[in-house]
């Protein structure tokens, strides 16, 4: 079967997906992705292709894949680019997006590390290297699709700590419009004025709200909840897992890798912003000078 069969090949409903996963594999050169594709039929997954970024995004869109395992030199739309719009797509966010390339500079991976990807591997990668990265972002996909309850890893500055009080469903509900919320905290409960939040983090079914110079507490409250309930002129959601108070925005700009981040009064921390939300923040900072 050739690459343009390989594509136009008909796809399964979700729910008949062998139970390894179904992968989209994303690569131009048509001899690799065929050897890449067989390799991984033979571990027992499935596999549908695309040869462009743009075609990458379509199947994406249309099959939901498992996982995403993508080249960055790619025509039309490169990889990079593919990974911002997958992960601005609330969606296909939480699709774990492996990339799978030639280049190996450390900006390179710190660049696909910071826009989200689950893992940079560089080729030649050895086989069972690359079969043992996919499964285990399958597995860890999985375990997050079939327990709920467990705790998912929020950010790298903000795990819970065995001094903080577990989240529980009745914290989510005091976080209701118009506020204010009541937050277990280390120091007990505390009472938040929805104006005094800075921003809120966010993964899967849980998230922490950030307030004051370093407080948080950590909820469960899935990132849709908030933005159905928080006032758009007043939060935004900026990336795939983070919504700030626009009250608190300070500045935009580059990072130290050239990915787009917001800056926000008194706050060291820089939070990454999607590309399609900069003008949106730039015209709410010039109303704010005006």
């Amino acid at each position: 079967m050739n690459h343009s069969e390989m594509d136009a090949a008909p796809i399964s409903p979700k729910a008949e997906h062998n139970p390894a996963g179904l992968v989209l594999l994303v690569e131009d050169d048509s001899n690799l992705a065929r050897a890449l594709a067989h390799f991984l039929r033979c571990n027992n997954l499935m596999v549908i292709t695309a040869g462009d970024g743009h075609r990458a995004i379509e199947l994406a869109t249309s099959t939901r894949p498992d996982l995403i395992l993508c080249d960055l030199d790619l025509p039309g739309l490169h990889g990079f680019d593919v990974l911002a719009l997958q992960q601005d797509n609330p969606e296909l966010w939480d699709i774990p997006f492996l990339i799978l390339t030639g280049r190996g500079d450390f900006k390179d991976i710190r660049k696909g590390m910071n826009l989200g990807a689950d893992d940079y591997l560089v080729k030649p990668v050895p086989p069972e290297e690359l079969i043992a990265a996919v499964r285990s972002r399958l597995l860890r996909r999985q375990r997050r699709q079939q327990v709920p309850t467990a705790l998912p890893h929020v950010s790298p500055n903000t795990q819970p700590t065995s001094s903080e009080p577990d989240a529980t469903e009745s914290e989510a509900d005091d976080a209701v419009k118009g506020g204010p919320l009541f937050l277990k905290t280390s120091d007990g409960r505390q009472r938040v004025e929805l104006e005094d939040i800075l921003w809120i983090s966010a993964y899967g079914e849980y998230s922490r709200v950030h307030w004051g110079a370093s407080s948080s507490a950590l909820v469960r409250k899935p990132m849709k909840a908030w933005e159905s309930e928080l006032a758009p002129e007043d939060f935004l959601r900026i990336h795939r897992n983070s919504i700030i108070n626009l009250r608190w925005l300070d500045r935009v700009e580059k990072g130290a890798e050239g990915e787009m981040v917001a800056h926000l009064k008194g706050q060291p921390e820089a939070i990454s912003v999607s590309l399609r939300k900069i003008p949106i923040l730039n015209r709410r900072l010039r109303g704010t000078v005006a």
